[in-house]
């Protein structure tokens, strides 16, 4: 899991830069009155320096997560993923938060399984209830 992570630093950092030039060209296009078309302009502006980022850079995403993965289609989706700036990411980040907590939960019920163990409840009795620190007589109920 530590290997995937710092697999996708570089395409993590370059949607940080993608996101800052998003802040930066925004009020640059304020001019434009129609919010869609600037919202457009935008977008088409930063998944643009994003193929350049991800084919001249050699930032990946889909490899670390998937070795073998056909080259062109890893461009495509580390292109679009890292034009999304930071949104991509954490969405990517949960999911494998997500995984590692399923595999967890996998582990221990198989763990449970080996011994014997799952399903079990303890079962033991509550230790009787020490009088000598009451304040009063013990009432069965």
């Amino acid at each position: 899991m530590d290997k995937v992570i710092t697999a996708l630093l570089p395409a993590f950092a370059a949607g940080v830069a993608i996101q800052q030039l998003v802040e930066i060209l925004d009020p640059l296009f304020s001019k434009i009155g129609d919010s869609n078309r600037k919202k457009t302009l935008i977008n088409v502006i930063s998944a643009a320096v994003a193929v350049i980022f991800v084919w001249g850079g050699g930032l990946t995403v889909l490899a670390p997560l998937k070795p073998g993965i056909n080259q062109w289609i890893d461009l495509a989706a580390s292109a679009l993923i890292v034009s999304s700036g930071t949104e991509g990411f954490n969405s990517i980040i949960k999911f494998m938060g997500y995984k590692k907590e399923e595999q967890k939960a996998a582990a221990g019920d198989a763990k449970g399984s080996a011994d014997g163990t799952i399903g079990l409840v303890n079962r033991q009795q509550p230790a009787p209830f020490d009088t000598a620190f009451s304040s009063g007589p013990v009432v069965p109920s």
